[in-house]
């Protein structure tokens, strides 16, 4: 179902800004998801909540990446 919507996404305008835009859209929803688990996680270990913030952080820095192409 992915590739049939990226296809539908894509056939009418396959332009860089628009690739990068869909992609911002889906790490903007990554980056609010591992949020909201790790907000609603009550027993989490210190080193499981370290990787989440790594995480975190390098889909920051891609999503930052993503803006030059817009």
């Amino acid at each position: 179902m992915t590739s049939i919507g990226i296809a539908v996404k894509t056939a009418s305008d396959k332009s860089t800004g628009h690739i990068a835009e869909m992609l911002i859209q889906g790490t903007n929803m990554g980056i609010i998801e591992i949020n909201k688990a790790l907000n609603s996680a009550k027993e989490v270990s210190g080193s499981l909540k370290d990787e989440t913030k790594e995480l975190l952080s390098k889909e920051q820095k891609y999503l930052d990446r993503l803006k030059a192409y817009l």
